[in-house]
């Protein structure tokens, strides 16, 4: 036992021993290997040592495998080279195992980065013909390793590209520029870099030369088939008809047919056997062997030959004088003669043969024909040869203005016109009472004063410059010096100051004996009482014929209203002229009072094919018109509203209530004529013709009194009054002059617009009212500027616009108007201001604009009364003259051509004015029974 334990102690000594002196015994231990995600890109080379990613007690000793995944190793470097087409993750896993044989595993990522690649483009040179297409698909000669879609741009060179196509197309000129210093050159060459992008920053430049060689392209010869003549020659420059694209000589050749060539000039000469057609064909060459020809027609013709017929020659007397011919074509037909006078300019007068020559001068002449034949050839000239030498005519000379018969005056103003058919007057004489002879000199005109009671002749005879005489004309008259007439009205004409008068004051008189002779027709309209407008309806139309619309402001149901009022209610109307571009106003205070009703406008169309829209209507309402600021204002919300042609179409404003009462008068709107005295009107001024123009000038003035048509004679009958006198007539004064008031505008100019009753009416009545009414005072307004002038500028927006009345009653052109259409526009819609409306005598139709429509209705007349007289008697007499006693003008129908006879003091009487034909509108302004 003892044994057995030493033997233990011993081992256990002995093993101690050995560990001290051998160190412990070594536990074998696998070995580590982590190794992190990688990134590399595409085309490059990821390389890295794994040993610095793996752990063991002698790393030398370590061996590597990939165990699966891309790559290789190479001892202990791992190694992946990725292509262009590897991109994206890939996954490695690889084992380690050391020296005991011991492993171990790790997995690790490789994110390979997509690499673009540039694009190839390779485009060899090329070779091509002038006038050729060159057209390369670019697709052809580039390529993208990573196949993107390429986008080619032209760098450099000629041509163009569009998409990936290029094409160039040199023209035949394109070698002209080389050869101004090179000749001999047959080619050129460009030189073109074209661009390939992918899109990706990636680009490749290819550059190629592009080498044209010249085309040498024929001549070409274009000749037209030709006409001549026999005995004419044809010559052509051959030039004229060849071309040659390249710019080459050309040398010409006659192939067949008649004539020859002379370098570039071909010649013909036809005789007189040659008529008919040849054939010509000619051949053009250019200097590189190119050639063309054409072959061409040439018709020969045959001149057509006139022979005279009869004709005069030598000496004659005759005015008149007729020649003929005779004509032939020997190979066609004659198309046409032609004559000319004394050398002058052939006239065509078709076939006929034969030509009647009147009114020729005193002299030599020689009167001349040709023919044309069908191929445009002319023939020989005939001319006849004569000379017209006829004798003196002796003037002749008429009367023009001086009294005859039975006169008061105690001076005689006579004139006359002379004319000389072949020469001139030189002298013209005149004698009294059969006395001598009195040279005049060329004076037309002669004043005889001073004569005695009893009868008197005035003659006249002129002298020409052979000493011929005239006839003799002459005046007869009786003075009685006891027949002078006494008393007698002023007038105010139109026609400015001086010129158509003796006395250069613009007036004129007409004594009551005239007056009653005459039977002069007065008109009349009442005085203002001030008057300002209430209600007032604004409206716009849009229409290109006026002339087409009917239009209406109304009360209640359009197709039955309570109170309804037209806008322009007149005969002769708009006239076939667009409406204005702006608002126009019509006066609506007489429809006062609204309670709770619906206003309208109304529109009738006519059926003409032309339709227009309604714009705007509005009614405003005033408490004080001339401030400019309504006091309500009611705005229909259903325009624009287009017109119907044959139709009424209205917008409507419902639901208004204006307490205000009208304060027009309408209580005398119903009147009527006598018979007796229509007629009388009728016989004195006529009946309206349609077509007509009323404007009569004379000497260079207006007038334009239109007489009513036979509607307006009916509504004439019905609703004019006759005047009636006023008051006591015995205490009138002798004499009163309205024109002299300060309230009376100056004397104005109508110039040669027909607009004579707008003068009258507007003009010089309308004004003298207003002015009375209002306490203007006019006393220093002056007419300025003539036959084209005006009132004084700071004057006219107090003197009433002459235009503003006759542009709405003249059917819009410058044909006249008549009273009834001036009377009845101002009762129904008023005149604005000469400032608001200039008058201009060469403008007929321009409607007015928006201020001067608002104006207007402030100068309305108080009442639509309109009254006339027929002056046959001294009650007629007394009855006018208290008119203008009570503040009254007057506008009456006179003869404009009876002012050439007034007297030297101005004076109409019943010798000098006598059977009138009413044409033109004058204006009493006072009487004077002393004149």
């Amino acid at each position: 036992m003892k044994n057995k334990l030493l033997s233990v102690c011993l081992f256990l000594f002995l093993f101690s021993i050995m560990f001290l002196l051998l160190g412990c015994p070594t536990i074998d231990k696998p070995p580590k290997l982590t190794i992190p995600d990688k990134t590399v890109d595409e085309g490059q080379v990821l390389q890295f040592d794994l040993k610095q990613y793996a752990e063991d007690k002698d790393k030398n000793t370590l061996a590597f495998a990939i165990v699966s995944g891309v790559g290789e190793i190479v001892g202990s470097d791992y190694r992946y080279t990725p292509t262009f087409d590897d991109s994206g993750q890939k996954e490695v896993k690889i084992r380690v195992t050391n020296a005991k044989d011991k492993s171990a595993e790790d997995t690790f990522k490789i994110t390979v980065n997509d690499v673009n690649r540039p694009p190839v483009l390779d485009i060899p040179d090329q070779t091509m013909n002038e006038g050729e297409t060159l057209t390369l698909n670019l697709n052809d000669y580039a390529d993208d390793p990573d196949e993107d879609d390429l986008t080619f741009t032209l760098v450099s060179g000629v041509g163009e590209i569009t998409g990936a196509t290029y094409t160039y197309t040199p023209d035949y000129d394109v070698l002209k520029k080389v050869r101004e210093y090179d000749p001999a050159a047959e080619s050129i060459d460009f030189e073109v870099s074209i661009s390939a992008n992918d899109g990706k920053g990636g680009e490749a430049t290819s550059t190629f030369t592009i080498s044209v060689t010249d085309v040498n392209r024929p001549p070409m010869l274009d000749i037209q088939d030709q006409t001549m003549n026999e005995g004419e020659t044809l010559t052509l420059n051959l030039n004229d008809y060849a071309d040659d694209p390249d710019g080459d000589a050309l040398t010409f050749t006659l192939v067949s047919g008649v004539g020859n060539i002379a370098g570039s000039t071909y010649t013909y000469t036809a005789t007189y056997t040659d008529a008919g057609t040849k054939t010509v064909t000619v051949r053009v060459t250019d200097n590189k062997g190119g050639n063309g020809q054409v072959a061409f027609g040439i018709t020969v013709n045959r001149l057509p030959v006139i022979n005279k017929l009869s004709g005069p020659s030598g000496t004659m007397n005759q005015s008149s004088v007729t020649f003929s011919w005779a004509g032939d074509d020997p190979n066609g037909s004659i198309a046409l003669y032609e004559y000319r006078k004394d050398g002058g300019s052939w006239t065509d007068h078709g076939l006929n043969t034969s030509y009647t020559w009147s009114g020729y001068s005193e002299g030599a002449h020689v009167f001349e024909v040709r023919a044309q034949d069908d191929e445009g050839a002319y023939s020989n000239v005939i001319s006849w040869n004569f000379v017209y030498d006829i004798p003196n005519i002796p003037p002749v000379i008429e009367k023009v203005s001086g009294m005859e018969g039975a006169i008061g005056e105690d001076s005689n103003a006579f004139s006359w016109d002379g004319v000389d058919p072949d020469g001139s007057i030189t002298l013209y004489e005149y004698r009294k009472d059969g006395g001598s002879w009195t040279d005049n000199d060329l004076n037309t005109s002669y004043t005889w004063s001073g004569y005695s009671e009893g009868a008197h002749v005035f003659e006249v005879r002129a002298q020409d410059s052979d000493g011929a005489y005239s006839n003799v004309i002459s005046w007869n008259f009786t003075y009685n010096a006891a027949s002078q007439e006494t008393g007698g009205f002023k007038v105010a004409n139109s026609w400015g100051i001086g010129g158509w008068e003796n006395v250069p004051d613009g007036f004129l008189y007409i004594t009551y004996e005239a007056m009653k002779q005459n039977k002069v027709l007065c008109f009349v309209v009442d005085p203002k009482d001030n008057y300002e407008p209430r209600a007032i309806a604004i409206f716009k139309i849009s229409h290109l014929v006026r002339d087409d619309c009917s239009v209406y402001v109304g009360v209640g149901n359009p197709s039955s209203p309570s109170r309804e009022k037209r806008f322009d209610d007149y005969y002769q109307r708009s006239g076939p002229h667009p409406y204005p571009d702006n608002k126009m106003v019509l006066d609506i205070t007489e429809l006062l009072p609204f309670n709770n009703e619906t206003l309208y406008l109304k529109v009738y169309d006519t059926n003409t094919g032309s339709t227009g829209t309604i714009e705007f209507f509005s009614v405003e309402i005033y408490d004080n018109y001339p401030s400019g600021i309504p006091s309500s204002v009611f705005t229909s919300t259903q325009t624009p509203k287009n017109t119907v042609n044959n139709s009424y179409v209205n917008v409507q404003i419902p639901g208004v209530t204006v307490s205000a009462a009208s304060n027009y008068d309408l209580s005398s709107n119903d009147g009527g004529l006598s018979k007796r005295l229509l007629e009388g009107m009728k016989e004195t001024m006529g009946v309206y013709e349609e077509g007509r123009g009323y404007n009569e000038i004379i000497n260079g003035y207006g007038t334009g009194l239109r007489p009513p048509s036979v509607e307006e004679w009916e509504e004439i009958a019905n609703s004019w009054y006759e005047m009636e006198a006023f008051g006591l007539q015995e205490t009138l004064p002798v004499s009163l002059d309205h024109s002299s008031s300060i309230h009376f505008p100056p004397i104005g100019n109508q110039g040669n617009e027909g607009s004579c009753v707008a003068f009258s009416v507007g003009y010089y009545t309308a004004t003298f009212y207003e002015a009375c009414d209002r306490n203007w005072d006019l006393s220093g307004a002056q007419w300025v500027g003539g036959y084209y002038g005006a009132p004084t500028a700071s004057y006219q927006d107090r003197i009433l616009s002459p235009d503003f009345i006759y542009h709405q009653i003249n059917d819009g052109y410058d044909q006249g108007s008549a009273y009834q259409d001036a009377m009845k526009l101002i009762s129904n819609t008023g005149v604005s201001s000469w400032k608001e409306m200039p008058y201009n005598p060469n403008d007929s139709k321009t409607w007015p604009s928006e201020s001067a429509w608002r104006e207007a209705p402030r100068y309305r007349s108080r009442t639509n009364v309109m009254r006339v007289l027929m002056v046959e008697n001294d009650q007629d007499i007394q009855t006018l003259k208290s008119y203008i006693n009570a503040g009254y003008l007057v506008s009456i129908s006179v003869d404009a051509d009876k002012y050439a006879n007034l007297s030297p003091s101005d004076v109409w009487n019943s010798t000098n004015y006598t059977n009138p034909n009413t044409n033109h509108a004058n204006t009493i302004v006072g009487y004077d029974d002393h004149l």
